[in-house]
């Protein structure tokens, strides 16, 4: 006699407690630059600039394309200069079936 084996998995959707509320404080960076005026005596700056595009070629396909500048000074270095600027670029292609 064979065994017979059966499973089943599922995973219901789950929610983060205040989820929303805790992403729209935190923009998308690496590092959260919002309690850098605490720091001693540093003088800082921070600067972003997004823009985003889509194309649609018919009603099932669609190309998408987006760039990120940003940029991040420090007026008055204290350890040393962490001033830098990062750009990103985000091309992308679209195809519902």
């Amino acid at each position: 006699m064979r065994p017979v084996n059966s499973a089943e998995a599922s995973m219901g959707p789950f929610r983060f407690l205040e989820g929303e509320a805790f992403s729209a404080n935190r923009p998308n960076q690496w590092y959260d630059f919002s309690r850098t005026h605490t720091f001693s005596d540093l003088n800082t700056m921070f600067q972003e600039i997004s823009l985003k595009a889509k194309y649609l070629f018919n009603s099932r396909s669609h190309v998408t394309g987006g760039y990120r500048y940003l940029d991040y000074e420090d007026d008055a270095p204290y350890l040393y200069d962490t001033s830098g600027s990062v750009d990103f670029y985000s091309p992308g292609f679209g195809w519902l079936f």
